[in-house]
């Protein structure tokens, strides 16, 4: 077989098969809404049992806790996923149903769906509308046809401009108000700390733990060189360890001999108490400085 035919005809089968993954997810998207409705009739039934004067959940919140279990149960995901599932059903069956049918049709994948659906979420039903038929027309008949990840996303955003200027400031703020911290395993004994917050005190964040990287040595107690990122990380976890806070005095002891006793000594120039460990035949180490919000690390404790 020539060699181009091949590709052509591999490449019939993807687009084949994506826009049956498309058309599955859509499905699955309807039946995780007939799930939360059916929810929802349940929660109202048990709030009509519930008694007058006693404390009880909102409709809403008893609806999505067992909706956001079915789907942890079934599918086999974690907590958010399965809510950040049952948020994009109700807003694709209830608010952006033209979105879902294009889903359904093949001629958008479920990326450009979400975005679509997350991107309009700062604005009304009326106006999510108006921004889904604006972008629509020009998705083309699939996913390949039409623009990319990148330029789909941002003709949403300016979209979202257009129907509402005010958007783009009401969205930063709720950004922002969602701010958090994150963390999780990857396995072979590494992990991920994930922050979300203002760009602009991710930057001053960035600054900071490149500052401490440059000041950090640069070869390792192995002997071996440090690259940049390994400095960054190593600097950044020891500014983390010498921040913990000071243990209660007196003297606390967790785990008898096989874990290290804790004391913390007041100075002489302050009530603020340092932290020392006083180290047992299992552990030898030395003691670290404490790090407190505003000052400079100070000398560890003799």
């Amino acid at each position: 077989m020539d060699s181009n035919a091949g590709a052509e005809l591999r490449t019939v089968a993807l687009r084949s098969t994506s826009r049956g993954i498309a058309a599955l997810e859509a499905k699955r998207l309807r039946m995780i809404d007939a799930l939360a409705s059916a929810a929802a009739r349940e929660a109202d039934r048990w709030l009509a049992r519930t008694p007058d004067g006693t404390w009880q959940p909102t409709r809403t919140q008893l609806a999505m806790s067992a909706v956001t279990a079915e789907l942890m149960i079934a599918l086999g995901i974690g907590k958010a996923e399965a809510e950040r599932l049952e948020l994009l059903a109700d807003r694709l069956v209830r608010v952006l149903p033209d979105t879902l049918t294009a889903l359904e049709e093949g001629r958008v994948d479920l990326t450009r769906a979400r975005v679509l659906a997350e991107s309009t979420r700062i604005l009304g039903d009326a106006g999510a509308r108006t921004v889904e038929a604006l972008l629509l027309p020009d998705a083309g008949q699939s996913p390949w046809d039409g623009p990319s990840p990148r330029a789909w996303k941002a003709r949403v955003e300016r979209a979202v401009v257009t129907v509402d200027a005010d958007a783009a400031r009401r969205r930063r703020e709720q950004a922002v108000t969602e701010r958090l911290v994150r963390a999780w395993a990857e396995g072979d004994g590494v992990g991920v700390l994930q922050v979300t917050a203002a760009h602009e005190d991710i930057a001053v964040a960035d600054q900071v733990v490149t500052d401490l990287a440059n000041a950090w040595p640069t070869v390792g107690a192995d002997g071996r060189v440090l690259s940049m990122d390994q400095r960054r990380v190593d600097a950044l976890m020891d500014l983390f360890r010498r921040s913990l806070p000071a243990p209660i005095c007196p003297p606390f002891e967790f785990g008898g001999s096989a874990r290290s006793r804790w004391c913390c000594t007041p100075t002489p120039s302050s009530a603020t108490a340092r932290r020392r460990e006083i180290p047992d035949s299992s552990r030898d180490s030395a003691p670290r400085p404490l790090l407190t919000r505003g000052r400079q690390p100070r000398p560890a404790v003799p």
